[in-house]
């Protein structure tokens, strides 16, 4: 994601709106996407790469081998 996006005005606003109407608990837009490509970086790499992907996700530990 840009730093356009992840700074957008109205995209802040979308999120907060989405917080608010799924009764969700607050955290950023930038917080969301900075979690979101800690996940997905290992996968698109592997896929990019043309490898197999020889890690596990753990929640609330992050990628293992």
């Amino acid at each position: 994601m840009s730093d356009e996006f992840i700074h957008d005005i109205q995209k802040g606003k979308q999120w907060q709106a989405f917080l608010r109407k799924n009764a969700l608990d607050p955290m950023s837009l930038a917080d969301v996407i900075a979690d979101l490509c800690e996940f997905l970086s290992p996968v698109l790499a592997a896929l990019s790469a043309h490898d197999n992907l020889d890690t596990d996700w753990r929640a609330g530990e992050g990628w293992r081998k």
